[in-house]
């Protein structure tokens, strides 16, 4: 039996801020040619102003300090070559504690107490 060998699809992340204060962490960290305006979103064929992530790292580190900054943002996605992103709904509302297990980070073990008899 053959191996059936897959295309390695490649991604590009976006970062949509939906506050003033999002927005001016982001033009910190990301470079300001990565502002673009005006993206179209397919399903809806809404356009939204996002900052375009040079991988998804960056995703990650926002995703992460979420709540400790209070940040407020949506996350799209589209395939190298295509013109329209996609929401990643996953990724938006995703609790904080299931973080690690999408992003493929090892889970810390938890000490536990032992019980006295």
């Amino acid at each position: 039996m053959k191996a059936v060998k897959r295309e390695r699809i490649e991604l590009q992340w976006f970062i949509e801020p939906l506050d003033e204060e999002t927005n001016e962490i982001l033009a910190k960290i990301l470079p300001e040619e990565n502002a673009i305006f005006g993206c179209r979103n397919g399903k809806k064929r809404t356009r939204h102003n996002v900052w375009l992530c040079q991988c998804f790292d960056d995703v990650r580190r926002l995703l992460r300090s979420r709540l400790s900054r209070g940040l407020e943002f949506k996350i799209f996605y589209r395939q190298k070559g295509e013109r329209e992103i996609t929401e990643c709904a996953l990724l938006s509302r995703v609790p904080r504690r299931r973080l690690s297990r999408i992003s493929g980070e090892k889970k810390q073990k938890r000490k536990t107490r032992r019980r006295s008899p």
